[in-house]
């Protein structure tokens, strides 16, 4: 509805005089007025024709115009394009009438001030009075010799460039209320987004909080009492086996109670921060008779390299692989060792530490 109000604002034109002009000089006291419409010359034509000829300026006569002839076609032009625009309702077509508009406007004034230069510039070297050049005002007034002449757009020109003008602002609005519309589709994606991670996070399986003094390893049976070398696998319905150390992690891995597609993921217990769990697979493992860990393979896991060599530098010991730690276990001939649910033997209770092989072996 706005596209089609907007493009047939400028057949006002034809209603309406584009421009104005008017002379005021002492012979002429009542003035001299003349309209440039769309298409012809109104007013008092005839005498300021004759004021030409005494300065050598051109005679105005709407045949001679060019301008006046294409003007009414290309205003309809512009017209029956924006009716098009707003029966179609596509988006490029309305900017390409606004387009098309915009580049009117602009060559339209543009040839104006071109007419209005060489009006004032093509002098007949004939003429009675020999004058300058003169350029006649396109807004305002300027005076030339002895006459005050006076120029102002029209209710013509007003309605084609309120046209634009509309069509223009409803432009502006679409293109605003596009953006807002894509910064709620960002917004409501990022949130949807953010809710599915939060859910994914929530619906995880997360490490059990291990009770020192009351939490029984599940390997060995014995009562998990150091949170440095506490272990735990979850299984993918949320069960937790509880660890008292690396060792008896790896033992039960090794077993067959519970199969690798039911586990979720595996944790142990970061050394130097004792109640903060890693990824087994992704921790670095050392092996040092001084760390002396519950069941005397005496590993122990960290968080990096580095807290790893800063540990060995006072401790000594060797550097273990994840990958590593079940040949280590087997040399030790611990699962031989530990009996009961996984291997066929008792659960080992309280062994001695020293019953162990390997770096931490022989306390």
């Amino acid at each position: 509805m706005v596209i089609a109000v907007a493009a047939l604002l400028p057949l006002l034109t034809f209603v309406w005089p584009l421009w104005h002009y008017y002379f005021e000089a002492p012979q002429y006291p009542e003035g001299l007025a003349m309209q440039i419409w769309s298409s012809k010359l109104t007013g008092r034509v005839d005498l300021i024709n004759g004021l030409n000829h005494y300065v050598g300026f051109m005679h105005l006569d709407a045949k001679d115009f060019w301008e006046l002839q294409v003007l009414p076609v290309l205003i309809v032009a512009v017209s029956a394009f924006g009716l098009v625009a707003a029966a179609i309702g596509r988006k490029l077509v309305f900017h390409a009438w606004l387009a098309f508009y915009g580049v009117f406007a602009v060559l339209g004034m543009s040839d104006f001030y071109r007419w209005l230069y060489q009006f004032g510039h093509t002098v007949d070297p004939k003429a009675a009075i020999t004058m300058e050049g003169y350029t006649p005002p396109m807004l305002g007034t300027s005076i030339f010799m002895n006459f005050y002449i006076t120029a102002w757009p029209g209710w013509g020109a007003a309605a084609l460039a309120g046209g634009f003008v509309l069509a223009l602002f409803l432009a502006v609005c679409l293109w605003w209320r596009g953006r807002l519309k894509a910064r709620r589709l960002a917004t409501a994606g990022a949130t949807a987004l953010a809710l599915a991670f939060t859910l994914s996070a929530c619906g995880a399986p997360q490490p059990a909080k291990i009770v020192l003094g009351q939490d029984v390893c599940v390997e060995c049976g014995m009562v998990v009492s150091d949170a440095r070398f506490a272990t735990q696998v979850l299984s993918k319905t949320g069960k937790a086996y509880k660890f008292d150390s690396i060792e008896c992690l790896v033992a039960f891995l090794a077993g067959d109670e519970l199969s690798k597609d039911q586990i979720h993921s595996i944790w142990v217990s970061n050394y130097l921060a004792p109640g903060t769990w890693l990824r087994a697979e992704e921790a670095r493992y050392l092996q040092s008779a001084t760390v002396r860990s519950p069941m005397g393979l005496n590993l122990s896991a960290f968080k990096t390299l580095g807290d790893l060599e800063n540990v060995r530098a006072e401790a000594n010991g060797l550097e273990r692989r994840w990958a590593d730690l079940i040949g280590l276990v087997m040399e030790s001939g611990m699962l031989d060792k530990l009996g009961g649910h996984s291997h066929g033997m008792e659960p080992a209770g309280s062994q001695p530490a020293d019953s162990h092989s390997g770096e931490g072996a022989g306390h």
